[in-house]
């Protein structure tokens, strides 16, 4: 599989109460990705993370994924949403985003 960055990726840290509604990075033309990758990058706890609309809430969970720690990360299909919620364990667990330009089965 090739994947293909398509913009600038974000930084951010799952706290222990759900975080306000973030934007999901765009691609570098400024639309919103069809996939982003989301990795763990610290060692404490995975996290869960939910997509939306601005308005994401934590009562509708039908849209999430949650991630393990220890470097663990995943491409997850974002269209159609605008802005993501995080929330781990513990309130250190760090993650980065990344827009994705596009995905190509094989290699």
């Amino acid at each position: 599989m090739v994947i293909q960055p398509g913009g600038t990726s974000v930084g951010g840290t799952a706290g222990t109460s759900s975080s306000a509604a973030i934007a999901i990075p765009p691609l570098s033309n400024g639309a919103n990705p069809k996939w982003v990758h989301i990795a763990i990058i610290s060692q404490d706890n995975g996290a869960v993370f939910l997509f939306g609309q601005s308005g994401v809430d934590d009562a509708t969970q039908t849209n999430g994924i949650g991630l393990h720690p220890y470097g663990v990360d995943a491409i997850v299909n974002v269209a159609g949403n605008t802005h993501y919620k995080s929330i781990a364990i513990t309130a250190s667990t760090k993650y980065t985003m990344t827009p994705l330009a596009g995905i190509t089965a094989g290699g």
